[in-house]
């Protein structure tokens, strides 16, 4: 019983801050590029379009919903590999010297640092082939 409620605890403490951040109002973003790219009074430049400009550009709308589902599911693959990491790490803690079980913890944290990796690296090559595509 003693162990359950230590294990409640820390889980409720490691979520708590997470529910903090999800449920806090949405903060307005700030186009810090807008002025640099429109002029002061919203005119176009002469300047010439940019890197910054082209990529604020609003493009092609299927290759804008690719990039914002990748960087969707890769912050959920993002989030459940870390919270394997975690569950892992403790099954492991847990273990008290059984090889099967320390294993097992190994092998999840393996496979979550994978899972890792790949949700760091796909919207990178996202981005590069939708850019060579253009």
């Amino acid at each position: 019983m003693k162990r359950l409620l230590l294990t409640l605890a820390l889980s409720l403490s490691l979520w708590v801050p997470a529910l903090a951040v999800v449920s806090s109002t949405p903060v307005g973003a700030i186009d810090i590029f807008h002025s640099i790219c429109t002029g002061q009074n919203g005119t176009s430049t002469n300047a010439g379009p940019s890197a910054v400009c082209k990529q604020n550009d609003s493009g092609n709308p299927v290759t804008k919903a690719i990039q914002v589902a990748t960087d969707i599911l890769a912050i959920i693959i993002g989030v459940s590999a870390t919270i394997v990491i975690i569950l892992s790490a403790f099954k492991m803690v847990r273990a008290n010297g059984n090889a099967q079980e320390i294993g097992q913890a190994r092998n999840g944290i393996l496979y979550a640092v994978i899972g890792l990796a790949i949700a760091i690296l796909a919207p990178i090559i996202v981005g590069y082939v939708i850019n060579s595509l253009k």
